[in-house]
């Protein structure tokens, strides 16, 4: 998505339906059509929220707040975690998941065109790129956790010069093309 849709998101302080719907469909389209049964004012009331706990986050990079002190970190998976939708018990909590049609890769496609510093898109091309064995279960916050921290230090470690978003566009697109990346894969820590 283009930088100017995020920022048009965050002025309105919420998202609006077709736009939510735009970027299920373009993540998913069984997404999109499950979506599009919502409320319009429930999608605008569920954003308003997700937005506003995101808001410290509006600016911020990956790389700094995951390399940054434990109770930043933690600050920032936290917010991550509600605004994703993910409750005390897995649950689809109060934020993005709790939409009809909105998993966790659509609510991480959400989360980066608000703020693509911050947040990777789980695209399973880029996860057979990163990791050693195949994604477990695609609706896990640990993983997707592994999976922003991983890119993370590849950033940190490979390619200074790129955001986070592009070092997710880099291992998606090496992926695509089964190119072997500059960096080692490694595995899924489960349990």
């Amino acid at each position: 998505m283009a930088p100017e849709v995020g920022k048009a998101m965050w002025r309105q302080g919420y998202i609006e339906p077709w736009e939510l719907l735009r970027i299920a469909v373009w993540k998913s389209a069984i997404g999109g059509a499950a979506l599009s049964v919502e409320e319009p004012d429930r999608i605008r009331s569920v954003t308003r929220s997700v937005l506003s706990i995101l808001q410290p986050y509006r600016d911020a990079t990956a790389a700094e707040k995951l390399s940054g002190a434990v109770v930043e970190r933690e600050a920032f998976l936290e917010a991550t975690r509600l605004a994703i939708g993910f409750g005390p018990k897995g649950d689809a909590g109060s934020g993005l998941r709790s939409l009809h049609g909105i998993q966790l890769r659509v609510a991480t496609a959400v989360l980066n065109t608000l703020n693509p510093n911050a947040w990777p898109v789980v695209d399973r091309w880029a996860v057979r790129t990163v990791f050693a064995q195949p994604w477990p279960d695609p609706g896990r916050l640990d993983v997707y956790w592994q999976y922003l921290e991983r890119l993370a230090e590849i950033q940190r470690r490979w390619h200074q010069d790129l955001t986070i978003h592009e070092v997710d566009l880099l291992a998606m697109n090496l992926g695509m093309n089964e190119e072997e990346p500059l960096f080692d894969r490694i595995a899924f820590v489960t349990g």
